[in-house]
């Protein structure tokens, strides 16, 4: 039941932690209206700006989904991965980062490797999208939440909340 192929969801703080510099940054991943996986970790560089920290979790998210996809087609599975994985992020910079090569002032510092972004859109992975950052189940990962959206976001998280009834909410809602 549920969706028939993996959505991922990604977030990343802007609050870089006062000892390493480094922002939180996370991303889940939902199939057959299941958790498949949830990571939370801290940014291995220091990013300049929301932009770069959410363009720096994506790719984190992205390589999940290639990881994801190649197991599935590995396991006889290849009929889930006909088409692009679906990855939201809330950070429209960002998210036309993942698809577009444009250089500028504010992202002209950012490491090459992060560039691996466009290759796992470009060749068929994933196809990022914007989410509101209020339907972001991946914000449970990097943030202090209120408490109904905490527990809305956690009975996602542990498989009792319906995946595809927030993802109908989240296509309905405005962007």
């Amino acid at each position: 039941h549920g969706n028939v192929r993996p959505v991922i969801m990604s977030d990343a703080s802007n609050k870089p932690d006062p000892h390493s510099g480094l922002a939180q940054a996370g991303h889940t991943a939902h199939w057959a209206n299941g958790p498949v996986s949830s990571k939370s970790s801290l940014l291995k560089h220091e990013g300049l700006s929301s932009e770069h920290n959410e363009y720096m979790g994506l790719t984190a998210a992205l390589r999940f989904a290639v990881w994801m996809r190649q197991l599935l087609g590995e396991i006889g599975c290849s009929a889930v991965i006909q088409e692009p994985f679906d990855v939201y992020g809330d950070n429209v910079q960002a998210n036309n980062l993942c698809k577009n090569h444009f250089v500028s002032t504010g992202n002209q510092h950012i490491y090459m490797p992060y560039h691996w972004n466009r290759r796992a859109v470009a060749e068929g992975h994933a196809t990022v999208k914007w989410v509101q950052t209020k339907l972001n189940i991946s914000d449970i990962m990097t943030k202090p939440l209120d408490g109904a959206t905490f527990q809305h976001f956690l009975s996602i998280l542990s498989g009792y909340g319906n995946i595809m009834e927030h993802l109908a909410m989240l296509e309905a809602s405005t962007r």
